[in-house]
């Protein structure tokens, strides 16, 4: 049987627009509504009868739905999906037992995915909040590569430059020889981000 059409292979799901952040270039809605994880798993059910092989997370922050995400895990290791990755802003923790103990049940659950943190200029975040976060990360998976950077380019380029240069100082690599790839992303002139200048 040939199939002919457009057939995702991905499927994202937005657990929460919840976010302990509020950038200027983001289209989130807020409002703290949670995705249920019972209405979520029956759309990925449904998802892999057409052929979807991989499940990835976006935001609001995943993180701050960490019960959605352990679930929605959970049920697609059972399925035989594949994971890409998790976008988060890495600074929605209050302390790191909080922190690792979050990791921890989701590599209980079974996500073997990547990990992409949003850092630029946009992004009001505690820069050594996000090395720990990335240290801890690589840590629990044992996988130097868990953790990518997505960053905006195309306004305020000298500021999120100097960030993400300050990122790379503070991370440890001592133990566990980190690898972090970084993705740029160019802000279209739509929406939110059409305020901004260049």
């Amino acid at each position: 049987m040939s199939r002919k059409g457009f057939y995702p292979e991905e499927v994202l799901f937005s657990p929460t627009t919840d976010c302990n952040l509020s950038c200027g270039h983001c289209g989130i809605s807020g409002g703290g509504r949670v995705l249920s994880a019972e209405h979520a798993d029956r759309f990925l059910l449904g998802c892999r009868k057409v052929g979807v092989k991989r499940v990835g997370f976006t935001g609001g922050e995943p993180f701050l739905a960490l019960d959605f995400l352990c679930a929605l895990t959970k049920r697609a290791v059972k399925e035989g999906f594949l994971f890409d990755r998790i976008m988060t802003n890495a600074v929605w923790w209050h302390g790191e037992n909080e922190l690792k103990s979050a990791f921890i049940r989701l590599f209980n659950a079974g996500y073997d995915g990547s990990i992409c943190v949003s850092v630029d200029a946009f992004h009001r975040q505690n820069i050594k909040k996000v090395a720990r976060f990335i240290e801890l990360a690589a840590c629990i998976w044992r996988r130097p590569d868990i953790v990518s950077i997505a960053y905006t380019s195309g306004a305020k380029d000298r500021e999120t430059k100097t960030k993400l240069n300050a990122l790379n100082a503070l991370v440890k690599r001592d133990n566990n020889g980190i690898f972090i790839r970084t993705f740029k992303v160019e802000i279209a002139p739509v929406g939110r981000a059409s305020k901004f200048k260049d």
